[in-house]
Formats: structure tokens, sequence, C-alpha cells
């Protein structure tokens, strides 16, 4: 049974959807997440992914990490607590999954995210205290999953995909933690 799973992550405008769409060519299976405020298990909703037997690779355009970095910035809480998070990533760790986390400065976030409404104004109130939590939730997940950060403000569209592609094949460092 093959499992792999790419988890891409980081603010609204660093070009996670863009990286998974180029990602595709390797025959993952795209999966979005979004917040779900109806959600009231949370945990059980990334466990359940793990549960399937036959042969799959997955793409999650964000996944948990997000609510470890939005819940504390924009609900005052994380609905995952950290004995869950440490949980959830040590389960990910077994199908051998990796986390592409990519940042951005901010205003070149704000220029890509002018015609979104709701995501210029947390990009705007938010940027830091999203940046810090996410950062905090990527140390914590680089000792369980290799994560590659990626600042798609200093790097071109070709250099960030021909990056995560090489992490993703796993050549180049493939057991080693890159944050």
């Amino acid at each position: 049974m093959f499992r792999k799973m790419i988890i891409i992550e980081g603010l609204d405008g660093v070009g996670k959807s863009t990286v998974v769409e180029r990602l595709k060519i390797f025959g993952f299976i795209n999966l979005h997440y979004d917040y779900d405020s109806s959600n009231s298990d949370f945990t059980q909703k990334y466990l359940s992914l793990l549960n399937y037997n036959d042969l799959y690779k997955y793409i999650a355009d964000r996944s948990f990490f997000s609510e470890m970095a939005y819940g504390p910035v924009l609900r005052n809480g994380s609905r995952i607590s950290d004995e869950q998070f440490i949980k959830l990533l040590k389960e990910y760790s077994k199908i051998g999954a990796k986390v592409i986390y990519l940042t951005s400065d901010k205003d070149i976030l704000l220029k890509r995210r002018q015609e979104d409404e709701k995501d210029f104004k947390t990009l705007t109130d938010y940027y830091s205290e999203l940046n810090s939590q996410y950062e905090k939730a990527m140390n914590i997940t680089a000792k369980y999953i290799p994560v590659l950060h990626i600042d798609t403000s200093e790097k071109s569209a070709e250099q960030t995909f021909k990056q995560c592609e090489d992490f993703v094949l796993g050549s180049k460092k493939d057991d080693e933690r890159i944050l």
C-alpha cells in the first residue's frame, strides 16, 4: 500500500493553490480545506483521511496547520489542542506526509490579495501574528514531518516549483528536516 500526502501551507496569497496545481501533474488528488465552523470534531476530520486502505497520493491546499495559526489569532483559540496537534503529526508521519510552508512579504501579499476584501483586511490587521503562529506550528511540525520553507517573495515561480518538485519527489534531502 502506497500512501503519501503533501500539505501546502501559508497565509492567503503566498501561492498555495498555484503550487498545488503545478504539482498535480505527479498524480496527486487535490484536497482543499477551508474553515468549517459547523465541524465539532476537527481533529477527527483530519484523522479520517488516514483510514483509506487503497493506493493514494494527496496534495492538500491547507490542513490542520491553518487552524493552529488562524484559530488563535482570529478566534482566540485553536479547535485543536497542542496534544491533538502532536497526535496528528505522529499519524501523518506514518504515511510519509511532507509539508511545504510558503511565506511572503506583507506588501506582496497585500498586492496579490487586493481584490479580496476579507483576505486583504486579515493580512493588513494580522500579518505578524499569523506568521508568528505559523512559525510556532512549523517548528513543532519539523520534529515529526519534513518541512520545506520557501519565501515566494524571494524566488521566481519556476524556482519555487523546482524546489517543491525536488522535495515532493524525494530527490535531495528526503529524510532531512529542512525547516
